[in-house]
């Protein structure tokens, strides 16, 4: 803004010297002169203030002040020059690109006019232009900022040669520095003049012995011409002016573990581990990829897992060391230590939904139901509008037998819940679980008809309804239907077939249901205390009354919790 002023005030200037000199001189002052002075005093008063609005942003309005200023004088460079500019800020890059050179018409000489065409020419990716303008301003002024200016739009227009002799000027006069010598080596390779590009970086290196920036240029350079012997031995050379330098063990371990060096690249990853220098996110690549490479084998977990301790020991409020953590410590089954892991990374940054959605998921995994109220509830407070977080809250309440409030999550969780069948269908089979226990038989009987219209065959859902179905004496043709779907599904699954036995001795077809549970038993159901009772019942109404009995006495014998088993014992006949 300031700069803008100043040119505006520079015009007025000029035009007042022009006004005194005219009246001045030796011609006599006419009316003419004062037509002339009043002309200027206008053209200043227009250039002000379309300065102004300029600084302010208002380009509209700049535009039309400038160009009354050109009404006043067409050729006023000045105004030309500050047009390109405006055009530029609007993205009209013919007209900016014309302004600019008349202005340096009006100034041939001007360097700000021949940065102006220079800048819109490189970004309009006309570079040999712009490379021309450049050297206008470089013969003007060389200094090293206006020369690097030239280089890289020589570079952008192939004229590697050209710019290797602008940046030789520019060492001329501040010296010689790494980036120099870097942007020379480049150059050089550009143009396939790979010796002189290496004779560069030897004398470098050898010039500074003790500077680490030009040896680790030469060990660079070696390898990216494929001496990696030669780099190798460069980057040892470094080690003993920089033992602990991270950056040198970084290379020294891309090289070991290329070579298949495995031991030397696990020592110098210590090094990298133990440093406090290097960024986490260099560190945090390193073990993705070991990550990758452990999926396929696994011995070096122990050494990996040193490293993630020397992580956290490096940066120990850092989230992401604690969040890799978890992972290696999950995709190892250590859920628990993963979960805790992960709860650290949540100290350091709680605004992490796929952080928090772990968490929440080992708690329930692992049936840590109080730590899953605290853990959703405390996500709720952070995360209001996630469902995914009501569906836990609602679980953990489930699982605590808290079936109003869960019932009330779940809902709420449910009415977010946007284009997503699966969430969708979780939430649905809680609710039913949820209402079911809280006897409300038609709310859960609804909520399960609900995960069938997402998907048809959840065979563990048509197992559970049918059979809550069957235990409620209702829709019993239904649930023999879902029954039979799940048991095709899975002919394998005794408790499946248990279901279909108890429905048709719900409805009094006990030679069918013997025949269901007798398949129930040849798949492992013989087993189970439920099955082996319900075995015993479907005898007795089979008129084998003593078989009945023995079944009875054998599901005790197994465990049952059945509160009616000792009854039928002692009394010897089926109890409802």
């Amino acid at each position: 803004m300031k700069w803008i002023i100043y040119i505006a005030f520079c015009l007025a200037s000029t035009i007042a010297c022009k006004t005194s000199e005219d009246l001045t001189g030796d011609k006599p002052q006419d009316d003419n002169n004062g037509i002339v002075s009043k002309k200027e005093a206008e053209l200043k008063a227009y250039f002000i203030e379309a300065a102004s609005e300029e600084a302010k942003g208002n380009l509209d309005k700049a535009l039309v002040l400038y160009q009354k200023c050109l009404g006043l004088d067409p050729d006023n460079h000045a105004v030309h020059f500050e047009l390109s500019k405006v055009y530029g800020q609007m993205s009209e890059l013919s007209k900016s690109m014309n302004h600019a050179e008349k202005a340096i018409e009006g100034d041939p000489k001007n360097i700000w006019y021949l940065k102006q065409a220079a800048s819109l020419y490189a970004y309009s990716s006309q570079f040999e232009l712009a490379a021309s303008y450049y050297k206008q301003v470089v013969d003007i002024d060389d200094s090293p900022e206006n020369l690097l200016d030239y280089v890289n739009a020589l570079v952008r227009a192939g004229k590697t040669e050209e710019a290797i002799g602008a940046i030789s000027e520019i060492e001329k006069q501040v010296g010689t520095n790494p980036e120099i010598v870097n942007q020379k080596y480049q150059l050089y390779t550009h143009i396939g003049k790979d010796k002189e590009a290496m004779d560069l970086m030897k004398k470098a290196a050898a010039d500074h012995p003790n500077d680490i920036a030009y040896q680790g240029m030469l060990a660079a350079a070696y390898e990216e011409q494929g001496d990696l012997e030669s780099s190798v031995a460069t980057y040892k050379k470094m080690l003993e002016l920089e033992p602990n330098n991270p950056r040198i063990h970084m290379a020294l371990y891309r090289y070991y573990n290329f070579v298949g060096q495995k031991k030397d690249a696990m020592r110098s990853l210590d090094k990298i581990f133990d440093s406090q220098e290097l960024d986490i996110d260099d560190k945090m690549k390193i073990l993705l990829d070991l990550y990758e490479e452990t999926e396929v084998d696994n011995t070096s977990m122990p050494e990996i897992y040193s490293l993630l301790e020397k992580l956290i020991k490096t940066h120990p409020e850092e989230p992401k060391a604690y969040s890799i953590y978890g992972d290696f410590l999950l995709r190892d089954e250590k859920e628990a230590a993963a979960r805790d892991m992960f709860v650290k990374a949540l100290e350091f940054d709680g605004d992490r939904f796929l952080i928090w959605n772990q968490v929440m998921y080992l708690d329930m995994n692992l049936a840590e139901y109080e730590a899953l109220l605290e853990h959703s509830e405390e996500a709720l407070e952070i995360f209001p509008n996630q469902p995914g977080v009501y569906y836990y809250n609602g679980f953990a309440l489930f699982k605590k037998s808290e079936y109003d409030r869960a019932i009330d999550a779940l809902e709420t969780g449910k009415s977010l819940v946007i284009e997503n069948p699966p969430l969708m269908k979780e939430f649905c089979q809680t609710l039913g679980d949820v209402k079911y226990r809280s006897e409300d038989l038609t709310g859960a009987f609804e909520a399960y008809d609900c995960v069938l219209e997402i998907e048809p065959n959840n065979a563990f859902v048509l197992n559970n309804y049918a059979y809550y179905l069957a235990l409620a004496g209702r829709d019993l043709d239904k649930a023999e239907q879902m029954s039979q779907k799940a048991v095709n599904l899975f002919p394998s699954q005794a408790s499946y077939r248990d279901t279909y036995a108890w429905i048709q001795f719900r409805k009094k077809a006990y030679t069918e249901a013997h025949i269901a549970m007798q398949k129930a038993f040849e798949n492992g159901g013989d087993k189970n205390p439920v099955l082996v009772e319900h075995m015993g019942d479907i005898l007795y109404f089979l008129d084998k009354k003593s078989e009945a009995i023995d079944y009875w006495k054998q599901a005790k014998e197994l465990g049952s919790e059945s509160k009616t088993l000792d009854q039928k014992i002692k009394e010897q006949k089926y109890v409802e």
